[in-house]
């Protein structure tokens, strides 16, 4: 493989890497104009979890969908241990291993997945075009907890 092949290949992950960094962030502070802007316009979004199934199509529909369920915890944090890609051109596929805790007024919740995800390269950046989240794990038997900050009341970068 060629410098210039190489170097792409290396800017391509750490930009999608960079991206479901960023993708995080925009959950923690509930921006979800900007959770939006993640998806392509025909995007579809699929969630497998135990006795349920969240489906949605397009970024206003999937923003709606994933914010419904998140904003019903008073707490939300989601985290990334993995992110393996492969990019094809203006396509990747990326397998990305996460972890959730959540509080909310029914208690707390722990859950750890994985999303499999096929990305576009759009003049915007990496966004996604199809996501299967598969749920592995899955707790509903935390205690109600005490939540110090809500999210989205995080300091700006820089401060």
């Amino acid at each position: 493989m060629d410098l210039e092949k190489r170097v792409q290949r290396l800017e391509d992950r750490i930009s999608i890497r960079e991206f479901y960094d960023r993708y995080c962030d925009i959950i923690h502070q509930r921006e979800w104009t900007s959770y939006a802007g993640c998806f392509t316009d025909d995007a579809v979004f699929i969630l497998y979890a135990p006795s349920r199934e969240i489906y949605g199509e397009g970024p206003a529909d999937i923003a709606a969908t994933v914010r419904a369920d998140i904003e019903k915890h008073d707490f939300f944090l989601m985290t990334i241990a993995g992110c393996h890609s492969v990019v094809e051109g203006d396509r990747a596929s990326a397998r990305i291993s996460f972890s959730e805790f959540a509080n909310g007024p029914e208690g707390g919740i722990a859950s750890c997945g994985v999303w499999h995800d096929t990305l576009v390269r759009t003049a915007e950046g990496w966004k996604i075009r199809q996501r299967h989240d598969v749920l592995h794990y899955l707790d509903k038997a935390i205690p109600r907890g005490n939540t110090l900050v809500k999210m989205g009341d995080c300091l700006p970068i820089g401060r």
